[in-house]
């Protein structure tokens, strides 16, 4: 599957949504926007045909979720130079 950076679909779940919204990949892949959409406070729902791609992505949700917990999550609550217009 294609790999980018996490500023990138958090650009366009920024843009698109409001926090609280749910956001839906059926592509879900290694989870990226996903991971995106809980970091800038929204709800996601992320789906795949692949059980390996299902547990890489669940793998990054888990580590985000207990980043959160120790203060020490891998990316900030909201994305830099992201803005509605």
């Amino acid at each position: 599957g294609a790999q980018f950076p996490l500023a990138l679909p958090g650009r366009c779940i920024a843009l698109s949504t409001e926090p609280g919204d749910v956001v839906l990949d059926p592509f879900v892949g290694s989870g990226t926007s996903v991971v995106a959409a809980l970091a800038l406070g929204r709800r996601a729902i992320g789906t795949d045909t692949s059980r390996e791609y299902l547990a890489t992505a669940e793998n990054k949700v888990q580590a985000l979720e207990a980043s959160k917990v120790r203060g020490t999550a891998p990316i900030p609550a909201r994305l830099p130079d992201v803005k509605a217009v």
